[in-house]
C-alpha cells in the first residue's frame, strides 16, 4: 500500500513495474499458502462444518484471484 501511494507522487515507470511485479509475487504465494491451507483444513475439520468451512476458502481465493487480476491488468495497461 505504501508503494503505491508513493507511486502517486513519483512518477518513475521503473519503480511501479518492481512494486506490480512484488505485488503479484505476493499474491501469488498467499495463493499457494491457501491451496495449501485449505487441503490441510478438509483433513482435520468435521463433517458439519465443511460447508462453512468451504465457503470462507472460496472467499480466500476469490480476493487472492481478484488482486492477481488487478496486477496483470496494471501490467498491460498504459502506465500514464
Amino acid at each position: 500500500m505504501i508503494a503505491y501511494i508513493l507511486l502517486i507522487f513519483i512518477s518513475a515507470p521503473a519503480l511501479y513495474y518492481l512494486v506490480v511485479f512484488l505485488d503479484l509475487a505476493v499474491f501469488t504465494g498467499l495463493t499457494l499458502h491457501d491451496f495449501k491451507s485449505i487441503e490441510y483444513a478438509y483433513e482435520i475439520v468435521p463433517q458439519e462444518a465443511l460447508q462453512g468451512m468451504a465457503l470462507l476458502c472460496a472467499l480466500q481465493l476469490y480476493m487472492d484471484f481478484i488482486n492477481i487480476l488487478i496486477d496483470i491488468l496494471m501490467l498491460v495497461s498504459d502506465n500514464n
